[in-house]
């Protein structure tokens, strides 16, 4: 529970921009070049926005993620898949 509540706190807290592309990738599957459709911007921009998404998560949930699977950032996403899945 108290891991639930840190991941949906960690992901509420992204910036707008972020949050949008990681849960249209996290929760709705869609690829970059379905997301870069949607909201009107470059794969490059949705590729960026992923990156600090899974950045800013990967550091508000390191108390929560053994030392050598935090090091990476999709693994803060596989968590997040399988908590909401």
């Amino acid at each position: 529970v108290e891991l639930s509540l840190a991941i949906t706190q960690a992901v509420d807290a992204l910036p707008d921009r972020c949050r949008a592309v990681f849960l249209l990738s996290r929760d709705g599957g869609l690829s970059y070049a379905e997301i870069a459709r949607t909201l009107q911007i470059s794969e490059k921009t949705v590729e960026t926005h992923m990156t600090k998404a899974l950045h800013s998560l990967r550091r508000g949930l390191s108390p929560f993620l053994p030392a050598a699977f935090a090091l990476t950032a999709s693994a803060v996403a596989s968590a997040y898949v399988r908590l909401i899945g």
